[in-house]
């Protein structure tokens, strides 16, 4: 699973969850990380830093008593001697020494050990250096980015990955940047495979006479759960399987294991991957499985704005009547866009104003607005393709976000209009809903292109919505009430 050859390896994992391989084995990471490294590696030491003293954990090989273990505490100049311990196991040609540190502590302890890791490069290019050092990182991508984009260990050790990263300002999938660059050298444990949910079922299956129910329904088992936890768009349009308080973004390997011991779950999920099975063969095929599941799935803290635009993808909205088909379609996306991680930060005027729109749509959607649903997450799809944009362009991307409020208002105004005339209706109000009809109807349209076309600059988009808004009919607003006392104010 790891590199043999590389000075520095990443593996990135919910450290907080146990890890399941081979159908019946469950151990927490660590020993996980040193079971995989002993293919190539004789010795794997674990480092940790907690109240100011460093720890080192280490797991000696395989043998008849398992594992085995050891601290060592450091004291006195520690970053110091630890990095010369580090470079001491990392040149031991008699031993080939994994050394695995989490990516915050690494960080912060070598980060002015800059002659001893300069050091440690060269040897590496020298080749006397047989070891290799493992970055531990987190599945929350916010607590990530700081120590890639701005640690200069990485610029001590020469890693051309993360230098050209930052260099270039990248903007894409910093992960799969990652990946592409160092290959086996950058290792996700947070991706939902389905080698390894065959893994995890074939587990709970064997556990119980009573909850196997079969070769081939495990099989369907395996493959519509890795296209479940892989596609917000089929959670959304499928009956919810799991809890209502299940983290339905990215949980842990535990946090499903749980679900799955419930017999009343599992008896459900069997019945249902075999019904989808007959009903979309084509989609369930081990193939068709496989080329979904590429990516790594990270979290954000709470307050990120990409968070809370994954968070809008509620499991079972189709199935429990919240969200239309066409919104569905676009949430979707928007959970594509926003998980992938980038090195550029987030402009935070316009993630304000994606915020503003996500309580919009959060309104509409208690009010039963479905149209105004739609249209809000057509406008949130538009605006996240620039979350990072730089400030010179952040005017121009401020007047399309504007202009598509005005649409939203538009769509909450004939909503309110509709439910108001279920009786008499007047001439005014007939006017008024011809109006706000034929200009949203040629909104719809004209947003739709915009969506697809992912190619348009930003001048390009402005002027499309400048010409469609010239229809916007002058009627007074009608608000987007969320209760009596609560309303959505559009800044």
């Amino acid at each position: 699973m790891f590199s043999d050859s590389a000075l520095i390896q990443f593996v990135f994992a919910n450290e907080r969850t146990d890890v399941f391989w081979s159908g019946i084995f469950r151990t927490e990471l660590n020993r996980y990380l040193f079971y995989m490294l002993h293919e190539n590696y004789s010795h794997a030491y674990f480092i940790d830093s907690m109240d100011g003293k460093v720890s080192v954990m280490h797991y000696n090989e395989l043998d008849a008593e398992a594992y085995r273990t050891r601290s060592t505490l450091l004291h006195g100049s520690q970053e110091e001697q630890l990095a010369k311990w580090m470079l001491k196991q990392l040149t031991n040609k008699k031993r080939r020494c994994a050394v695995v540190v989490k990516l915050d502590v690494f960080c912060r302890l070598f980060g002015r050990e800059e002659t001893i890791l300069k050091d440690i490069y060269e040897k590496y290019r020298r080749g006397e250096c047989f070891g290799t050092i493992v970055l531990a990182a987190s599945h929350n991508s916010d607590k990530n980015l700081p120590y890639l984009m701005e640690s200069p260990v990485f610029d001590h050790l020469n890693e051309n990955a993360v230098i050209t990263l930052r260099g270039a300002g990248r903007t894409e999938n910093i992960y799969s940047y990652l990946k592409t660059d160092k290959q086996s050298a950058c290792v996700f444990l947070n991706r939902y495979t389905r080698e390894r949910i065959a893994d995890l079922v074939t587990g709970i299956a064997v556990s119980s006479s009573e909850l196997y129910p079969g070769q081939d329904t495990l099989r369907c088992v395996s493959n519509y759960l890795t296209r479940y936890l892989n596609c917000a768009g089929m959670r959304m349009r499928e009956q919810r399987i799991f809890d209502r308080d299940f983290p339905f973004v990215c949980p842990s390997w535990q946090e499903i294991y749980d679900q799955l011991r419930k017999k009343n779950i599992w008896t459900a999920l069997c019945r249902r991957s075999r019904d989808y099975e007959k009903a979309h063969p084509d989609e369930l095929s081990d193939h068709s499985v496989d080329l979904i599941c590429q990516s790594a799935h990270f979290i954000y803290n709470d307050s990120s704005i990409r968070m809370k635009c994954m968070k809008l993808c509620v499991p079972g909205a189709l199935y429990d009547n919240l969200y239309d088909d066409r919104t569905i379609d676009d949430l979707d996306q928007i959970y594509m866009i926003v998980r992938s991680p980038n090195g550029g930060k987030v402009n935070p005027t316009i993630a304000a104003r994606v915020d503003n729109f996500i309580m919009a749509f959060n309104s509409a959607l208690q009010l039963s607005d479905k149209d105004t649903c739609a249209r809000i997450a057509a406008g949130i799809l538009l605006c996240v393709r620039w979350l990072t944009v730089e400030s010179d362009k952040e005017i121009l991307v401020l007047e399309i976000i504007h202009m598509t409020e005005d649409c939203a208002r538009a769509s909450a105004r004939l909503f309110n209009l509709q439910k108001q005339s279920t009786g008499l209706i007047t001439a005014e109000q007939k006017q008024n809903i011809n109006e706000l009809q034929s200009y949203l109807k040629h909104f719809d349209s004209t947003f739709s292109s915009l969506i697809i076309d992912v190619e348009l600059s930003i001048s390009d988009v402005m002027k499309n919505m400048r010409e469609v808004s010239k229809g916007l009919p002058l009627i007074a607003p009608v608000e987007i009430d969320i209760d009596d006392e609560d309303e959505i104010v559009w800044n």
